[in-house]
C-alpha cells in the first residue's frame, strides 16, 4: 500500500507488481485529494499503468541498477 504525500510516491507505485498499480494510484490520489493536496492527487491520475516490459525495466532500475548499467555498456559496444 502506497502512504504519504511526499515526492517520492510516484516511486512507490511504479515499484508495486503491475496489477495493483491502479487501485493503489487511484487511493493515493483520493488521499491526497482529501488531505487537499490537488496538485499531487491530479499528477497521481495521469500516471499510467507500466507495461509488462517497462515493469521489467523499472525492476532492473531499481534492484539491479549495476547489471542494467553494464547491458546498456553491452548494447553500445
Amino acid at each position: 500500500m502506497v502512504t504519504g504525500h511526499e515526492n517520492g510516491v510516484e516511486d512507490e507505485l511504479y515499484a508495486l507488481p503491475v496489477s495493483e498499480f491502479t487501485a493503489a494510484r487511484d487511493g493515493a490520489a483520493a488521499r491526497a485529494r482529501r488531505d487537499g493536496d490537488r496538485e499531487l492527487a491530479a499528477r497521481l491520475r495521469k500516471l499510467r499503468r507500466p507495461t509488462a516490459s517497462a515493469h521489467a525495466v523499472n525492476l532492473l532500475a531499481r534492484n539491479h541498477r549495476s547489471e542494467l548499467a553494464d547491458l546498456l555498456d553491452l548494447g553500445q559496444a
